[in-house]
This record gives structure tokens, sequence and C-alpha cells, in this order.
């Protein structure tokens, strides 16, 4: 579509007039309605588009216990040792754990109790090749509330009807991956799993 130059030289219909100037001039339009509507969206109150009304917890909540630093972490899970005792395994934290990924865990692990967390920890894997001597000092080292756990030997071990195996060694090298998850749970006697 051609505009006619009636003696008015606008400069919209000149770059109106060619179908560049056109997707230009679009352009400009769709730039122009977002950076208004983003401006506007910035200064509403998002509180009134929330359907869900919720209602905030007290920090202190949060936690059971008081936040502790890494550094003396040892001396207050050895001191809360014996408090905890008497119903240790009332609530605990599950880690499925393997050498690949036992930096991870460590990381986990430090940064629970960092943040004052004083749970039993209870690391399972399965079968004694998946977790080496080092893994299990690197992560025994500094907590005295975590238990490491061959679930897999453990299963073993049993007779009966409480060998969940078999007593078949192959079958138990079939947990050595998701699975060992779900017989951790199955195994550990925490009431309340993390």
């Amino acid at each position: 579509m051609k505009f006619q130059d009636r003696g008015h030289s606008s400069p919209l219909l000149k770059i109106a007039s060619s179908s560049r100037g056109l997707s230009t001039l679009m352009w400009l339009l769709a730039c122009t309605c977002c950076f208004a509507l983003g401006l506007i969206v910035s200064y509403t109150n998002t509180s009134s588009l929330s359907l869900i009304p919720f209602k905030v917890l007290e920090t202190s909540r949060w936690l059971r216990t008081r936040p502790s630093t890494w550094q003396s972490l040892s001396h207050a899970s050895s001191a809360t040792t014996l408090s905890i005792s008497h119903d240790e395994y009332a609530r605990g934290i599950i880690l499925c754990l393997h050498n690949g990924i036992v930096a991870m865990g460590v990381s986990l692990i430090r940064e629970l109790r960092c943040l004052g967390n004083l749970e039993l920890i209870q690391v399972y894997h399965c079968l004694p090749t998946e977790m080496s001597d080092e893994s299990r000092a690197l992560l025994t080292r500094n907590d005295a509330r975590v238990k490491i756990i061959d679930v897999c030997t453990d299963i073993l071990a049993k007779t009966g009807a409480e060998n969940l195996f078999g007593g078949k060694v192959e079958k138990a090298k079939k947990f050595k991956n998701y699975w060992v998850k779900p017989l951790a749970l199955y195994h550990t006697k925490l009431r309340e799993v993390i």
C-alpha cells in the first residue's frame, strides 16, 4: 500500500511508505509497548496478585537447635550426644552415596551442621567396593553423628526371610544404583526420615 504525499512531508509517512520502514515502525511500536508494560509491572504491588495467602514463619521455628559453626561442631556434637542418645532413632537424615559423589555428600553434611542441624545422618551404600576407606574417613572425620551403613552386606548376612537377596551377591549388586534408596528406607531404624 502506497501513501500519497499531499504536500505533507511527515517522517512517519516516509518510513511507512516502504515495506522495510513498516517493519521498523512495527518493531519500534512493539518495543515501546514492552517497555511500558515492564515499567507498569515493576511499580505494581505483587502481593495483590497472590491467590494463596501465606503466613510468614518465624525463623526460630525453622531450626530445632541454635546455629553453630563448623569448627565448634565437634564440641557441640559430643555435648549433645548424651541428650540425644536416649532416642537416637527418633529422627534423622538418610543419604545414599558412593565414591564418585562423596565430596557432594560431605559438603551437604557440612552445610546442614553449619545451619544448626544435629540430627543423626545415615550414609548408605551397597557392598564394600562402593565406599573406600578414605571416603569413610572423610565423612566421619569431624562428625560423630554420621553413621556409614553397607546395606547390602547387612542384608546378605541375615538368614531366612530377612535376607532379601536369597544369599546371592549378584542380586545385591543390582542395588548399586538408584534402588539403594528404597532399600535404605527399608533397612533404617529411623522413625522420621528426612
